[in-house]
């Protein structure tokens, strides 16, 4: 698992514990908690992205579309294998779902910026 992933499971861990809507010293966080907290930044980040994209084919005519969308593809086959790779050694565990939506959200993330810098060459154009 390389530093970034394992650097963003500890900080959603901490996050989570530390953001209870009902504080109560004697109550920690569960794994289903953490899980869903995972899951929801993994969906937040998502529609970042696709709020993104569509900004993007508006600034695209159709042949830029057609490659982006392709580009897309790919990217979304990329980041489900990237996910399963580094959640693979939590297997049938209970860690898995939260080491695959932190995977799903980091890779989101990254493209997000790829996405942004494209968006802002064409606008600078």
């Amino acid at each position: 698992m390389n530093a970034r992933l394992s650097w963003l499971i500890c900080a959603m861990c901490l996050l989570i514990c530390g953001c209870q809507s009902t504080p109560t010293p004697d109550k920690s966080p569960t794994q289903l908690d953490m899980n869903r907290e995972a899951a929801a930044g993994a969906d937040k980040a998502d529609q970042k992205m696709q709020k993104l994209l569509s900004d993007l084919r508006a600034q695209l005519d159709a042949t830029g579309r057609a490659k982006l969308e392709a580009s897309q593809a790919a990217w979304l086959a990329y980041r489900k294998a990237e996910a399963e790779s580094y959640a693979n050694p939590y297997h049938g565990g209970s860690m898995w779902s939260l080491v695959y939506s932190a995977s799903l959200a980091d890779t989101t993330d990254r493209r997000i910026g790829q996405l942004r810098f494209q968006l802002d060459g064409l606008k600078n154009r």
